[in-house]
């Protein structure tokens, strides 16, 4: 049991950064997006 818990934590560790720079970039658009439409 201990063996696929070491097994699976990696994947979920890189799967949880992946989330987590992916809602970075959309609350980064969802920020930007308004000021690029504003300056063009």
């Amino acid at each position: 049991m201990k063996q696929v818990y070491r097994q699976i934590l990696p994947g979920a560790r890189i799967t949880r950064a992946a989330a987590f720079l992916v809602a970075c970039l959309l609350s980064l658009l969802l920020v930007g997006l308004p000021w690029l439409v504003l300056l063009l």
